[in-house]
């Protein structure tokens, strides 16, 4: 007879977050034209190794010298890349950054610009070859546009027309928070000249009911918040005068309007809305609250 003693250790599931502050982008103009992807493995057994892909080719040399996507994985923690420089003529390739060696708690990122939408895949494996993805679907779009044959590039923004209609111009970067701060929005013009919604993560913990200054004899209360469908907005007001709803999105461009509403009214709003923190400014009059309003995908 014989006998021996081992230990079987049981881990969780492998499991791999992907986040990012913005999936939305504005190619060309500097301030809006990049974003960075964090996947964090947890799970499994360390150490891990990431990999991120792309679902298309790079655009490169587009329009210009300059037109070109960028794909930067983590400093100190690349151990191979393919595909992130453009070649000198003509379109690149499907870019992929692999990170070796991640220890339990920790991350790999990857820093992009972009022209196009695109799909980026995170791929986790940890030390048996356990394996599992997350995706993060990033929108973007050229906003640069070429004054004549100087080949300096404005930045392209839709610029609601003082009557009725918008139409789409070209102007110098330091020009563009001015037009954004009275209504106009990056990129191309949209049928009904409202910007298109952002798309960022919405936080997972928020309160379910906003309350706006309850003891004020202007009240404004929205439900639910955060929400997966449509915003309830209730406004009390001992004025006659009408209310003037905007929605703005985190870049400060107009997602929504709703005029010229009677006082002690319930406005449903936000329907059309994708998952982010946007904010509705409430006017009556000299009456104004801006509340916090959060749609989760």
């Amino acid at each position: 007879t014989s006998t021996c003693t081992f230990t079987v250790t049981v881990t969780s599931p492998l499991a791999a977050t992907s986040t990012t502050p913005n999936r939305q982008l504005y190619f060309g103009f500097t301030l809006d034209q990049s974003s960075t992807i964090t996947t964090a493995p947890t799970g499994g057994t360390g150490p891990y190794t990431i990999v991120y892909t792309m679902n298309r080719p790079m655009e490169c040399n587009v329009a210009s010298a300059a037109g070109d996507e960028t794909w930067i994985g983590e400093v100190g923690k690349t151990a191979t890349q393919s595909g992130n420089v453009c070649p000198a003529t003509g379109a690149g390739t499907n870019p992929v950054s692999t990170s070796v060696s991640i220890p339990n708690g920790g991350s790999y990122s990857l820093t992009i610009k972009l022209m196009k939408d695109a799909i980026i895949t995170a791929t986790v494996t940890d030390v048996y070859g356990c394996v599992v993805s997350d995706t993060t679907k990033i929108w973007a779009e050229d906003v640069r546009c070429f004054a004549g044959n100087s080949g300096k590039a404005k930045v392209k923004i839709c610029h609601l027309n003082s009557g009725n209609g918008c139409g789409e111009i070209c102007v110098d970067e330091s020009a563009v928070q001015a037009h954004l701060a009275h209504g106009d929005f990056l990129g191309t013009c949209t049928s009904n000249c409202i910007a298109p919604p952002v798309y960022v993560v919405a936080p997972t913990v928020q309160p379910t009911v906003t309350v706006v200054d309850e003891d004020s004899p202007f009240k404004v209360n929205i439900y639910p918040n955060p929400t997966t469908s449509r915003f309830q907005i209730e406004v009390e007001s001992d004025s006659k005068e009408l209310i003037n709803i905007r929605v703005y999105n985190i870049l400060g461009n107009v997602v929504g309007r709703i005029n010229s509403v009677n006082r002690n009214s319930v406005i449903s709003t936000g329907g059309d809305l994708k998952g982010g923190t946007y904010f509705a400014e409430i006017t009556q009059g000299k009456n104004r609250k801006v509340v916090k309003l959060v749609k989760l995908n």
